[in-house]
């Protein structure tokens, strides 16, 4: 009833038995009873039915909310008769209890927005942070923590924390003096930063009769440090200098997640093949080689000496041939192509689209975050049809090769690459990335929501067999 990325919230009841009347902008309602807390962008009139009893009422409609819908006391005022907190239930005008279930802590625990969680004899208290601290994913923090509880005690974490953000305290004793900081561990499972306020509440600590012994911080940090010997995989050499610090763990993290992706490894797009339509009539193509002095033989020679190393060519006997062109990159380097030009005359043209500029700018919206991929040797991962090897044969001072991947230069290679790329991103494209040939932007509206769309894009690229290039990629 609600958009995927957003959530409602009741606002007045156009139709209730008790005679209200409905405002003219039920979203300014909804705005003012939360204090323009809630962005409301609009509204919309549901039928809200709790224990076979439906009552229709105006609902704001919100993005991005935590959970899908909030009904508040115009709902409160036409459905119900006595909310029953103890006997944990809600009695509608028509008699029905519906029960109330509590969500992440179980019945006879205290609201957690109190200032102390003790239980009836004071034995037991709430953890927070002493200060704000920034939770890296995938790492263990030593976190300062305060507490109402003095003496020794018995520390435990808090279970909504860990199943709503992946947040583990390390169990443990403790010795406890009311308001004064005590370090403990705490391990990070999520995929995202946690920042943890001082009135986040991460822990609980219970009264225990027992010797303790307290770990200072130091120590923790030499329990925490790795063997000597053991080392862990080199990151990727990538461009993350534009990383806020706050989210530069994360960031690493993920990039060690799907190191295989940048290790320079050429790799093969899975289930697509390059195939080149003849039209009627079309007769073979036979070129020699363009005439070509000393250093431009050996830079020939180099090529398919590399070429050949990677599998990306082999040798060709057939009556097609097309001379082989050497143009130069700007890094110096030169690109070794193939004069196609007579082959793309008698080629059936592939009309496959290639996304517009005008279009893709557009459909970023409110995107504010943004990362750049580059595959590596994108066409070079496309493998040719069996049948159509022969017609891609090409002839240099070596002698001839025909192509075993895509090479440049082919008339329907652009339509082909664009092809497999949207089969493997879709579903992602124009709503969290944008695709153009071997170029990939991710795009987002805050770096929370940015990492979990880099996951969901390496994931797909990764098991489609695509590599990427580290010195072309780009993050946040």
């Amino acid at each position: 009833m609600a958009p995927a990325s957003g959530g409602v919230c009741s606002g007045f009841c156009p139709q209730s038995r008790r005679g209200k009347t409905p405002s003219e902008n039920p979203a300014q309602d909804v705005e003012r009873h939360k204090e323009g807390w809630l962005p409301i962008v609009g509204a919309v009139c549901l039928g809200v039915t709790l224990g076979g009893q439906t009552s229709f009422i105006s609902i704001g409609v919100v993005n991005n909310m935590s959970v899908p819908a909030i009904l508040g006391t115009s709902i409160i005022d036409v459905a119900t008769k006595n909310i029953a907190t103890q006997e944990h239930h809600v009695e509608l005008i028509n008699g029905t209890k519906v029960p109330i279930k509590r969500r992440g802590a179980p019945r006879g625990r205290p609201d957690a927005s109190s200032e102390v969680c003790a239980c009836p004899e004071g034995t037991s208290a709430q953890l927070k942070p002493a200060r704000k601290t920034w939770v890296q994913p995938g790492t263990i923090a030593h976190v300062p923590v305060r507490s109402t509880y003095t003496g020794h005690g018995l520390v435990k974490g808090r279970p909504a924390l860990h199943h709503k953000h992946g947040i583990q305290v390390a169990q443990g004793p403790a010795i406890m003096m009311a308001n004064e900081p005590v370090t403990i561990q705490v391990m990070h499972l999520g995929v995202t930063p946690l920042r943890l306020t001082t009135d986040t509440t991460i822990g609980y600590i219970d009264a225990h009769e027992g010797p303790t012994y307290e770990i200072s911080e130091s120590e923790l940090e030499e329990l925490a440090t790795p063997p000597k010997g053991v080392k862990e995989p080199p990151l990727p050499e990538l461009d993350v200098s534009s990383v806020p610090t706050e989210w530069s763990g994360a960031v690493k993290a993920l990039l060690q997640k799907h190191a295989s992706l940048w290790e320079g490894k050429l790799g093969l797009i899975q289930g697509v093949e390059h195939r080149i339509q003849l039209k009627p009539g079309a007769v073979p193509v036979r070129q020699h080689p363009w005439k070509a002095g000393p250093m431009a033989r050996n830079r020939e020679n180099a090529e398919v000496e590399r070429m050949r190393s990677m599998e990306v060519i082999e040798p060709a006997s057939g009556g097609w041939a097309s001379p082989v062109v050497m143009v130069p990159k700007p890094d110096g380097s030169v690109r070794f192509c193939m004069d196609y030009r007579k082959l793309s005359l008698m080629t059936i043209k592939d009309a496959y689209p290639i996304p517009r500029m005008e279009e893709c700018i557009v459909s970023l919206g409110d995107a504010r975050v943004f990362s750049t991929l580059n595959c590596n040797a994108g066409y070079w991962k496309t493998p040719v049809a069996e049948q159509y090897k022969h017609l891609t044969a090409f002839t240099c001072h070596t002698g001839a090769w025909q192509r075993v991947r895509l090479p440049f230069g082919l008339c329907n290679a652009p339509a082909t690459f664009q092809r497999a790329m949207d089969m493997i991103l879709a579903g992602l494209k124009w709503q969290i990335c944008l695709v153009y040939l071997d170029d990939v932007i991710g795009f987002s509206r805050s770096p929370e929501e940015h990492l979990q769309h880099l996951e969901e894009i390496v994931t797909l690229l990764g098991k489609a067999g695509v590599t990427l290039k580290a010195s072309k990629c780009h993050f946040l």
